[in-house]
């Protein structure tokens, strides 16, 4: 930790370009009407700000995981995502075609090696998807991200295909969490790389 700030603790961070980077970790006691107004100002000069936030200035919890999301595809593919619906179709084709390593990873970055981490790797983006779904509730919480960051074995929910705009009713990630019969786990028939 290397101070705090207004909504939180703030912490050091180092990007894999090695450029350093402040992290601040809200927290639900700070967010008063006034600190949502200033944190959203930060977070729109950012450009990360989440479907919630951005169309209704409904500040939540998953606000944070929605620009984790953003920044975890940002490192895989080396690219800022400048067109927000092009960026995220983008990794989701890629995802969904079984062309990561090709189509998505970081052209400065060599082809991974062994087999494991390519499925390391597809774990991240689909993660990173999740991250960033239209809805809130369709979104892990930060716990869970670290959770499945931390195994390569756990199942983890199938992410919808991103949507900047739009609407309709979904089943919840925790549906999904719960074996909801409308929902699809990552272990079944899923677009991605086969995990068998």
């Amino acid at each position: 930790m290397i101070g705090q700030g207004g909504f939180g603790d703030v912490y050091e961070g180092q990007l894999p370009n090695g450029r350093r980077v402040a992290v601040k970790r809200l927290k639900q006691s700070r967010l008063t009407k006034k600190a949502k107004q200033d944190f959203a100002r930060e977070v729109e000069v950012m450009g990360y700000t989440a479907h919630e936030y951005a169309s209704q200035g409904n500040l939540t919890l998953k606000c944070d995981v929605y620009s984790f999301g953003v920044v975890l595809l940002e490192v895989i593919s080396g690219k800022k995502n400048s067109d927000v619906s092009s960026f995220f179709h983008h990794a989701w084709e890629s995802w969904k075609q079984h062309d990561i390593v090709e189509d998505l990873l970081d052209s400065a970055v060599s082809k991974p090696e062994p087999e494991e981490l390519v499925l390391a790797l597809d774990r991240c983006v689909q993660i990173g998807l999740l991250c960033v779904q239209q809805y809130p509730d369709d979104r892990p919480t930060m716990a869970q991200v670290v959770d499945m960051l931390n195994s390569c074995i756990s199942q983890i929910a199938m992410p919808k295909k991103p949507m900047v705009n739009g609407g309709g009713t979904r089943p919840t990630f925790s549906h999904v969490l719960r074996g909801h019969p409308d929902t699809e786990s990552a272990s079944g028939d899923r677009p991605g790389p086969s995990h068998s």
